[in-house]
């Protein structure tokens, strides 16, 4: 019975590593239709709008706090709103190759902030894995041009997706700061909706400035926003919680480290975009230095 359970939970995190991976293909897909505002207003109105349904808020029943308001409000607007504003946005400059790779670095850098606020020990293994890892993304971003690295010349676009992981690594600490007497599903809901709510400046700045809504709607397009809403945010994260409820949050965020491997290879298969030497030389620096961080547990 217990085989079964796991067995059932670890298909639900490959299914959840498998849409994660996919987000940046679809993300790249959906923005030779609608504008990075459109699209990401669109990826997470969608999925607040399916984890609405799907936790169904009995009026009046669920009580909770203006202070809890405030924790999910602030987590909605740094792991949603200013995230993905800058993940977006580089995507557009940016491949996603690279953003695949920066990715893999997230726990590292979760790590190292922690570090700094000292909410975490000092490990040493993990530290030189961050300054490996950090090293192929420099590698990446000046376009394996060492004199760029020299001169802090990098890619804009790559500069956007590094600020997105950064925003992302502060949204892990204060999740584990942030915590409320509500489900991980309602929870997910009110982060949703308030990081929604958070990109309405940038839809509305956009819309003025060209004076229409940048959104064509084919096939194409709405089956990436159906792709990124529902597979990618809401039931990746219901799956991913529901993972961390039955084995435990470490184990559960294994399945993360597939994510940069699946995207890198959809993006092989869908996009058909072969990566430069100096992508190929920073990934295999990236990926040794996540996997020294591994060797530290």
């Amino acid at each position: 019975m217990e085989n079964n359970i796991n067995r059932n939970i670890n298909a639900k995190l490959l299914v959840s590593a498998f849409f994660w991976g996919g987000s940046s293909i679809a993300a790249k897909i959906l923005m030779q239709y609608a504008s990075p505002p459109i699209s990401t207003f669109a990826r997470f109105g969608g999925a607040a709008v399916v984890l609405f349904l799907i936790v169904r808020i009995p009026a009046g029943k669920v009580k909770i706090s203006l202070n809890e308001h405030i924790k999910l409000a602030v987590l909605g607007l740094v792991g949603v709103s200013l995230c993905y504003y800058f993940y977006f946005r580089g995507l557009e400059i940016s491949s996603t190759f690279n953003a695949a790779l920066f990715e893999a670095t997230t726990p590292l850098l979760t790590f190292l902030i922690a570090l700094i606020c000292r909410k975490e020990n000092f490990n040493k293994l993990q530290f030189i894995g961050l300054l490996v890892a950090y090293f192929g993304v420099m590698v990446i971003a000046a376009q394996g041009n060492m004199r760029n690295i020299i001169d802090m010349k990098f890619n804009f676009g790559d500069l956007l997706l590094l600020a997105s992981t950064v925003c992302f690594a502060v949204y892990n600490i204060l999740c584990k700061e942030f915590t409320t007497k509500l489900s991980a599903t309602l929870e997910t809901f009110y982060i949703f909706a308030y990081g929604t709510i958070g990109l309405l400046p940038w839809l509305i700045m956009s819309i003025r400035e060209s004076m229409k809504i940048d959104l064509i709607l084919n096939v194409y397009s709405i089956g990436c926003i159906a792709f990124l809403a529902i597979g990618s945010s809401a039931i990746a994260y219901l799956f991913f919680n529901q993972g961390i409820e039955k084995i435990g949050a470490s184990k559960a965020s294994e399945c993360i480290n597939l994510v940069p491997v699946i995207a890198i290879i959809l993006t092989l298969i869908v996009l058909r975009d072969i990566p430069q030497t100096y992508q190929i030389v920073g990934a295999i620096i990236i990926l040794l230095g996540v996997y020294i961080s591994k060797k530290s547990k």
